[in-house]
């Protein structure tokens, strides 16, 4: 769903238009069907687990009391999350009624063969919530448009850190898709959530972006949460921070800073952050110190010492 959602609508990606909906659920319709064609080929040759990583956003109504408010948010959530994961359950794909005026895009819903339950697991990429709101200076938008949210803290991105938001998905907004095929629920995975921070890529010399304090606070308020999910009783098996090194992060480039090792791009050189002999500790005793539970984040001195090879 990123990619039909920045390839179509907002056009930040190629092909590039923009509001082209008729395009993006067709392009939507299409990856579910390559899922369903690869997922029956793979378990041909292998019965290894298979399933997809959904990038999975909450959003908010900017005013809880406004009922257009909430019924922009619901449109989204029926869209970007529901419509896709209600089609792995019933081989359906069915949009909300409001788009089924467009004849070419209600000839898009329908079925798709082999698509029912070919998940064996649920990946989830998190990273924030969006708070909307009904835009009166255009009724016929019926998606309204994001807003900020001034209670909210936002990374270098713009996106709010919202934690709670990643319990909630646990806790409830999976709840109808957990049953698999034999009616056991599927195991959950994390397959990303991470934190950007903007550093140019011709950054060179000095400790740039090694004290990552705030990323450390981002890892360990959202493995609480992951943990309190756990403990309430969903089955979450692990947890991948995204991203090992510093990355190309798509139309943005360089900038972005999602890596738990700094790469020095003028002369390649790595170095570990902060929150990467953080991660290595709590892997390596697969839990949070009582000391790391503290608000603001004490990060203890045998990890500001430490030198994970």
């Amino acid at each position: 769903m990123v990619y039909v959602y920045h390839s179509y609508i907002s056009g930040n990606w190629p092909p590039g238009p923009v509001n082209d909906y008729y395009s993006a659920f067709r392009a939507m319709k299409n990856l579910l069907k390559g899922h369903a064609f690869a997922y029956n080929q793979l378990k041909a040759i292998n019965d290894f687990p298979i399933s997809i990583a959904k990038h999975w956003r909450l959003f908010k109504p900017y005013n809880s009391l406004n009922p257009l408010d909430n019924y922009v948010c619901k449109l989204r959530d029926e869209v970007f999350n529901k419509s896709l994961m209600n089609a792995f359950i019933t081989s359906n794909l069915i949009f909300p009624r409001e788009l089924n005026f467009d004849k070419n895009i209600a000839n898009l819903q329908g079925y798709i063969p082999d698509l029912q339950y070919s998940l064996d697991y649920i990946g989830i990429n998190f990273y924030t919530q969006d708070t909307c709101q009904y835009l009166w200076q255009n009724p016929y938008n019926i998606f309204g448009k994001v807003v900020y949210n001034n209670n909210k803290e936002r990374n270098c991105l713009g996106w709010q850190l919202a934690p709670e938001a990643l319990y909630q998905i646990l806790t409830k907004e999976i709840l109808p898709y957990k049953t698999g095929r034999n009616g056991k629920n599927l195991p959950i995975h994390i397959t990303e959530n991470g934190y950007p921070e903007n550093f140019p890529a011709h950054q060179d010399s000095g400790d740039w972006s090694l004290n990552d304090q705030v990323r450390c606070e981002y890892i360990v308020n959202h493995l609480k949460v992951i943990h309190d999910a756990i403990t309430s009783g969903v089955d979450v098996r692990s947890y991948l921070y995204w991203s090992l090194i510093d990355n190309f992060e798509w139309d943005l480039g360089l900038t972005p800073r999602f890596g738990l090792i700094r790469i020095n791009y003028v002369n390649q050189l790595r170095d570990l952050r902060l929150s990467a002999k953080l991660f290595a500790q709590i892997a390596q005793k697969n839990a949070i110190d009582r000391e790391l539970l503290n608000s603001p984040l004490i990060i203890p001195n045998t990890i500001l010492q430490s030198k994970f090879s």
